[in-house]
């Protein structure tokens, strides 16, 4: 069954949107378990991957993304974060840095901060 809910957060990631002449506010990024899509049935390994963005403690709709298996799921999930996270920062003429400082990159992973 599709989630609805973010349910359990299996990855969590802290940055920050930085907006030229004011204070940066605090962006995190949810990954939920992935939930198989037909437990028993003919898509048993298939998975949905819950994914939720909040903004200043303001989340955002939780997105479901689907994937062939549990880790495809949570690898396509990290690829529209980022996409989630571009969009941000272009409708609010910003930037996504990581929390304290470094410029925050597509497919970024915490050894790569800056």
């Amino acid at each position: 069954m599709r989630p609805t809910q973010l349910g359990e957060a299996v990855a969590e990631r802290r940055l920050q949107l930085v907006i030229a002449g004011k204070t940066p506010r605090e962006v995190v990024v949810r990954m939920g378990r992935p939930v198989p899509m037909d437990p028993g049935g003919t898509l048993a390994d298939d998975c949905w991957c819950p994914l939720q963005v909040v903004v200043e403690g303001r989340a955002g709709p939780v997105r479901v993304i689907a994937g062939v298996d549990a880790v495809q799921a949570l690898e396509l999930a990290h690829r529209a974060a980022d996409i989630d996270l571009d969009l941000i920062a272009r409708a609010e003429g910003g930037a996504i840095e990581w929390t304290g400082g470094g410029r925050y990159a597509r497919g970024a992973s915490s050894a790569g901060q800056a």
